[in-house]
C-alpha cells in the first residue's frame, strides 16, 4: 500500500524528515552565530586600551577601599606617562619590546630610577589586571624587562641636633601661619610624627597628664584617613631627647593656642620625619629636615 502523498508532493514521513533537517540546520546556524558573537566580544575586550583598563582598575581599587593617595598614584602614572607613550595600543598587543621602549622613554625624560620603577610597576599592575579580567592573554611582559637600578639608600636615619632645631624654629616667618607652623615643627622634632599625622591632630589627641599624643589619623591629599600602620599609637618625647632652648619652646607655646586656620598644603614639607633612631651620637631630636619654607612643589 502506497503512502498517501500531500498536495505538495511529500508523504508525511518525508515532511517530518525535512522538518528535522531544517531544525538541525537552524540550530547549527544559531550556534555558529553565538560563537562568532563571542569571538567578536573577545576581540573587542582584547583591544581595550590601557586608558580603559586603568579606569577599571582605579574603580576596583576605590571600591576595595584603597587610600586616596594610592588611587592618585595610579592615576598619575597612567595619565602622565603610560597613556602618553602607548596611546590607543590594545593592552593585549603590548609585548616586552614595547615595555622596553617605554622604559627607555622614561629614562630619556630624565626620571629618577625610583620613579621609572614606579611607572613600570603601575604598567605591570594594569596588564596583570587585564589578564585577570580576560581582556588579555599570554605573558606579563613587564617581568621580562630589566628594572632600573635604584641607588641604595643610607640605612642610618640622620637627625637634627638641638641647635639645628632651634635654627629651624627661628627661621619660621613671624606671621599667623608661621605661628602655627612653629608649633608643628617643634612637635615633629620631639615626637617623630609625620606630616599627615600632624595635620590631622586634634586637641583631644593630646594627653597632657601622660605627656603623650595619640596618633589616630592622618591628612593626605585633602582627605582624612588612618596612619600608615592603620592602627592607633601614642607618640611621646624620647627620654634621650633634650628639648630646644627655653626661649624657642616658650615662643612656640605662646602661639600653640592660636585659632588661625591654614591650609595644610600652603607650605608643604619636603622631607619626611623620622620614627626612631638607633644612633647614640645624635640623640637630641627625632626629626629630619622637615620643611622648605615657601615651597610650592
Amino acid at each position: 500500500m502506497h503512502a498517501k502523498r500531500h498536495v505538495d508532493g511529500l508523504t508525511r514521513a518525508e515532511a517530518e524528515a525535512a522538518l528535522g533537517e531544517l531544525r538541525e540546520r537552524v540550530a547549527v546556524e544559531r550556534t555558529e552565530e553565538r560563537a562568532a558573537e563571542a569571538k567578536r566580544a573577545t576581540e573587542e575586550e582584547q583591544r581595550r586600551t590601557l586608558a580603559q583598563v586603568g579606569d577599571a582598575l582605579i574603580a576596583a581599587k576605590r571600591a576595595a577601599g584603597r587610600k586616596p593617595s594610592t588611587i592618585e598614584a595610579y592615576s598619575y602614572w597612567l595619565r602622565i606617562h603610560i597613556i602618553d607613550y602607548f596611546g590607543r595600543m590594545p593592552v593585549g598587543e603590548i609585548g616586552h619590546e614595547d615595555v622596553g621602549g617605554f622604559a627607555a622613554a622614561l629614562e630619556r625624560k630624565g626620571l629618577a630610577p625610583k620613579s621609572r620603577a614606579n611607572a613600570l610597576g603601575t604598567l605591570h599592575s594594569l596588564i596583570e589586571f587585564a589578564i585577570d579580567e580576560d581582556w588579555a592573554t599570554g605573558e606579563k611582559p613587564v617581568k621580562r624587562v630589566e628594572k632600573p637600578a635604584v641607588a641604595a639608600t643610607d640605612p642610618d636615619v640622620h637627625f637634627l641636633d638641638t641647635e639645628e632645631v632651634e635654627a629651624l624654629l627661628r627661621a619660621v616667618p613671624d606671621d599667623p601661619l608661621g605661628r602655627v607652623e612653629r608649633v608643628m615643627y617643634l612637635t615633629a622634632a620631639m615626637t617623630g610624627m609625620g606630616q599627615g599625622e600632624l595635620f590631622a591632630l586634634r586637641w583631644r589627641d593630646v594627653d597632657w597628664s601622660a605627656r603623650r599624643i595619640r596618633v589616630r589619623r592622618n591628612y593626605v591629599r585633602g582627605e582624612f584617613g588612618t596612619p600608615k600602620s592603620k592602627r592607633y599609637r601614642a607618640a611621646s618625647r624620647s627620654r634621650a631627647a633634650s628639648p630646644p632652648s627655653s626661649s624657642c619652646c616658650s615662643r612656640a607655646r605662646r602661639t600653640s593656642t592660636t585659632t588661625t586656620s591654614c591650609s595644610p598644603t600652603r607650605r608643604r614639607a619636603t622631607r619626611s620625619t623620622a620614627r626612631s633612631s638607633s644612633s647614640a651620637s645624635r640623640p637630641p631630636c627625632r626629626v629630619q629636615m622637615f620643611a622648605t619654607f615657601g615651597s610650592t612643589t
